[in-house]
């Protein structure tokens, strides 16, 4: 069932022109969701803030940098333009143990609810 509720935002974006913003906690679940985009066609993303942007369809990024300046700032300019979709925090159960100290910052992805989409 793991893979088959990623499956389900990939498919979206898949018919989307728009990009899919994914919040994802774990690196090794980054790199085997971005394979997993890579097979399936998806142009996706990992978030840099220190390197431009290009347009895709998924852009992956760690809740850290989800919260950043920077990223607000993408976040504004594809939302801006009408290319901002959707926000999906994978694993999003995680923020309720971030009230017990797992992650602490994970708590600022609150601020992702306000997001127009």
């Amino acid at each position: 069932t793991r893979a088959s509720k990623s499956v389900l935002f990939m498919l979206l974006a898949l018919v989307s022109t728009r990009v899919t913003v994914v919040v994802v906690l774990l690196v090794a679940l980054r790199f085997d969701m971005k394979a997993r985009c890579d097979e399936l066609g998806i142009v996706s993303g990992e978030w840099d803030s220190r390197r431009p942007y290009r347009s895709v369809q998924i852009m992956f990024v760690t809740p850290e940098a989800a919260v950043g300046e920077a990223f607000r700032h993408y976040i504004n300019r594809e939302r801006s333009i009408g290319r901002l979709d959707r926000i999906v925090i994978n694993e999003c159960h995680s923020i309720l143990d971030s009230l017990k100290g797992f992650r602490s910052r994970l708590l600022g992805l609150r601020q992702l609810l306000w997001v127009e989409t």
